[in-house]
């Protein structure tokens, strides 16, 4: 009997988890690797009026708002586990396809350079989730 399985990352965009902070440490950081832009730009485009068009539309949606809620979810965390939050994504300002199932082989190899420069360099970390509003905001315990 054939079987398929689905990808992880529709339940769990992100795996962070309470076990991963019950080690003793004198200071912890959960750090957070996106594979992916974390923009907004493109939430708002129109698409052709087919059902291929929507549903594609419709489920890039779905995800991108699952991520948000699991990476604040993970910064929650980790601030009440008294350790600081430390994300990177591919900034927006880099070209990128936009479709998420499309592969370029090509463009797959110019992001991961990007991702390397701006590794190197340090720069490009945050220290809370994207666009987050001040009630959302949690201070370590």
């Amino acid at each position: 009997e054939r079987q398929m399985h689905v990808d992880g990352g529709v339940k769990a965009p992100v795996l962070i988890r309470s076990f991963m902070f019950e080690a003793p440490a004198r200071r912890r950081t959960l750090y957070v690797i996106m594979n992916g832009q974390m923009k907004l730009a493109d939430a708002a485009e129109a698409v052709s009026p087919e059902v291929a068009s929507i549903s594609r539309k419709a489920i890039q949606e779905l995800m991108r708002g699952l991520t948000y809620k699991t990476l604040y979810q993970g910064y929650v965390t980790a601030r009440h586990a008294k350790a600081d939050f430390r994300m990177i994504a591919i900034p927006d300002d880099v070209s990128a396809t936009r479709d998420a199932l499309e592969f370029d082989p090509q463009e797959m190899h110019q992001l991961f350079e990007e991702g390397k420069k701006l590794g190197r360099s340090g720069k490009g970390w945050i220290k809370e989730p994207p666009r987050l509003h001040d009630l959302e905001r949690v201070s370590a315990r």
